[in-house]
């Protein structure tokens, strides 16, 4: 089913096995013409049956639009929704305002999910009232990966957690990240902590507080969602408008004053966000050299760069951090000019691209 946005979000439900918690999968849409048919195809087929798609097709010029109406006739469990383009905030609080479910999941409409990702990650909550989050691993995968649905495992392990805990894991990177996605909460949980519109890097400026609403946390110990990673990700642009650069670091200190706001006084979860912001000003020093904006470059370098060497003694002692990532803070802290040729020569080395 299909409907055009106008004033107030319309929410139409979908027949669904009676009496199933519901899960509402939130799918923001724009200029995916390409990746949207797979995405939906994963989502389609989850293990778990009570589940609705909704797919915000936010203003697209590609013919996405009239792929999501194509999938909505070929598949029951999806609505579409029509709207003008606002951004990934906006469709996402769109979807969300929407959603029938008691549940929620925000899917990147290029990315797919596991066969029995939902069905997983709502088993934790279903037997635990406290559990009002459930976070699955990332695996980065290609839209080969995609296509031939080979990338996930079929056995699970889910450590349950505190909130800290689990913001914590997150913070680290690697199998879980500070992102929307992959994260099956309840809607109202979700709800309290809207997606900040008009913004750029909106996963992490409010992901902290939204994982403080769940007292307890399921953390899944496997491949759930696939990533692909895309050109406008943080680790896959080379460079950024002076816009998105300064809502990068805006996203970054709003991270860290929710963890002050709520865990102020938990020590391990603070040396995480250390980490979490030596990790990202260095992402950001590589935007910032690489930008067109000589002004801005020439007055925000330094800043970036005494941030980092203000946090590199910590983060060259913290035994969570990866070797590679501790290298490449001590070459931009001690040698700068050397930091992007150094990881240019590597990845071509290896015949890749450098992140």
């Amino acid at each position: 089913m299909s409907y055009e946005l106008q004033d107030e979000p319309k929410s139409q439900a979908t027949p669904m096995p009676v009496g199933a918690a519901l899960v509402s999968i939130v799918v923001p849409a724009y200029n995916i013409s390409s990746h949207l048919t797979s995405c939906v195809k994963s989502l389609a087929s989850q293990s778990y049956d009570a589940v609705e798609i909704l797919l915000v097709d936010d203003g697209s010029t590609d013919g996405t639009s009239e792929i999501c109406d194509t999938l909505a006739g070929e598949y029951p469990q999806v609505k579409v929704i029509h709207k003008s383009n606002g951004g990934l905030s906006s469709a996402r609080n769109t979807g969300l305002a929407c959603a029938g479910g008691e549940y929620i999941m925000f899917v990147d409409g290029d990315d797919v999910i596991s066969p029995d990702c939902v069905e997983t990650l709502i088993a934790p909550m279903l037997d635990d009232s406290s559990v009002r989050m459930v976070v699955g691993e990332f695996k980065q995968i290609t839209g080969t990966d995609a296509r031939n649905e080979d990338w996930f495992s079929e056995t699970h392990s889910c450590e349950v957690m505190t909130d800290a805990a689990a913001l914590g894991l997150m913070l680290y990177g690697g199998r879980f990240e500070i992102s929307a996605a992959c994260k099956l909460a309840k809607k109202d949980v979700w709800g309290e902590a809207p997606f900040p519109e008009g913004r750029f890097y909106e996963d992490l400026y409010c992901i902290a507080q939204i994982v403080s609403k769940s007292p307890m946390v399921g953390m899944v110990s496997s491949p759930l969602y696939g990533y692909v990673m895309r050109s406008g990700s943080i680790t896959g642009q080379k460079s950024a408008s002076k816009k998105k650069i300064s809502d990068y670091i805006d996203s970054v200190a709003q991270c860290g004053i929710a963890i002050q706001e709520r865990f102020a006084e938990d020590a391990e979860l603070n040396a995480a966000y250390a980490a979490r912001q030596e990790l990202e000003y260095c992402r950001i020093y590589r935007l910032l050299e690489e930008g067109e904006d000589e002004t801005y470059k020439r007055d925000m370098l330094p800043i970036i760069l005494k941030k980092v060497r203000d946090g590199l003694d910590d983060y060259m002692q913290d035994s969570h951090v990866s070797r590679i990532w501790k290298l490449r803070a001590w070459i931009l802290s001690r040698i700068p000019a050397l930091y992007l040729p150094s990881f240019k020569l590597a990845a071509a080395i290896k015949g890749k691209k450098y992140e």
